[in-house]
């Protein structure tokens, strides 16, 4: 892929969908009374594989933001406009994961709905927040701008946690769930609304506090979708992308030191090191689909166009000669850049990418001679010598 990716990100896609397959996972172990421990969240400190789908998922919607945003601001549409959009969608989301908290709405005999007690963060109120957040900062701010705010959202709730002196603890008692900053608010302004099942009564882990933090995980995303706009090769977009997180998840581990990796709090060093591993996750979905899958679609591609040509030019015979050709072609024709596609990826697959071959013949076929021939491509001996190619 060179040039700016008009078409949809596939690998945004697919690496969309390997974090909702983890997710799945571990809210389904098989058996809570057996959890393997990569299934399970960090105690307090430190992170898990767990830890990361969270984040991961902020993540992606702040590279998603810029991605299709950006064109629709290169189609005329006013930053205004767009963000009516985003408030509109993160007050649905808020409002979405609030009716999850009460659900059942007391209509089971076990449940009973007590709103005094209805817990207001959540999962989908902190998307929700962190939408409309990031995305006012996306829209309005330019590039230098989001980065002093990155710089002053992780650097401000560090800060705060360190040095701020809570009342009855004094500053800096980040080593349990009581006493920190991020516990005093949640206790003080969400009395009675936070989740029961926190490290500490009165604490949220998608708390107020803690949603400074995850707002610039989103505005990161919203970074790697700027790496990913950048008018270069895809190998330069993939190796750009795989640096940035690097870079980023050393310098969660060097802040680490000082400020613990924690998912409860969201330290400024766990925003840093999960955006990190998402940019080096996608960096890797995205060389593998975007750029080298899609060199060898293109191959192929042409491998095709010049089968259909073979068809066109000669004209009638049987559908299963056709199909000879089809294999012939398309196993041994090397695109434009000499890659073979024998060498290629598809060498692993090649009895598969033979019967494959046989199987879009067999499209061909139905669409250009009708049944009859789909009844001869179908004959039982040329379906027993396909499948023993070997």
């Amino acid at each position: 892929m060179n040039g700016y990716p008009a078409a949809r990100l596939v690998s945004l896609d697919a690496f969309r969908g390997a974090t909702i397959a983890g997710m799945l996972l571990a809210n389904n172990p098989g058996s809570w009374g057996h959890v393997y421990p990569p299934l399970r969240h960090a105690a307090w400190h430190g992170w898990t594989p767990t830890d990361m789908i969270f984040p991961g998922f902020l993540w992606i919607m702040g590279v998603a933001m810029t991605l299709s945003w950006a064109r629709r601001v290169e189609a005329g549409e006013a930053p205004a406009a767009l963000f009516r959009h985003v408030g509109r969608r993160a007050a649905i989301i808020f409002g979405l994961g609030l009716l999850l908290a009460a659900f059942p709405f007391g209509w089971w005999p076990s449940h009973t709905l007590a709103l005094g007690s209805l817990r207001i963060p959540g999962v989908l109120q902190r998307i929700g927040l962190c939408y409309a957040a990031a995305g006012a900062i996306c829209l309005w701010a330019s590039g230098r701008g989001q980065v002093a705010w990155i710089v002053g959202l992780l650097g401000g709730s560090a800060a705060l946690l360190k040095f701020f002196p809570v009342p009855g603890y004094g500053a800096g008692h980040i080593d349990e769930a009581v006493g920190n900053l991020a516990w005093w608010i949640d206790a003080h302004v969400l009395a009675g609304h936070t989740w029961s099942g926190a490290p500490a009564p009165g604490f949220d882990p998608e708390g107020i506090f803690s949603t400074l933090a995850a707002i610039a995980t989103v505005v990161l995303g919203a970074w790697a979708g700027r790496i990913l706009r950048a008018p270069v090769a895809g190998e330069v977009r993939a190796a750009r992308l795989l640096g940035a997180g690097v870079a980023l998840m050393g310098a969660g581990l060097i802040w680490d030191l000082w400020l613990p990796i924690n998912k409860d709090l969201w330290t400024s060093s766990f925003a840093l090191f999960m955006a990190g591993a998402s940019s080096v996750g996608l960096a890797v979905f995205y060389w593998v689909i975007d750029v080298r899958v899609a060199a060898l679609g293109d191959a192929v591609g042409g491998v095709r166009r010049e089968c259909d040509r073979d068809f066109r030019g000669r004209g009638g015979g049987r559908a299963d000669a056709r199909l000879d050709r089809v294999e012939r072609c398309g196993g041994r024709k090397r695109d434009a850049e000499g890659v073979d596609l024998h060498e290629g990826v598809y060498a692993v697959f090649e009895p598969a990418q033979r019967i494959a071959g046989v199987c879009g013949g067999v499209c061909r076929a139905v669409s250009r001679r009708g049944w009859a021939d789909v009844a001869q491509a179908l004959d039982c001996e040329d379906l027993s010598a396909s499948a023993a190619i070997n």
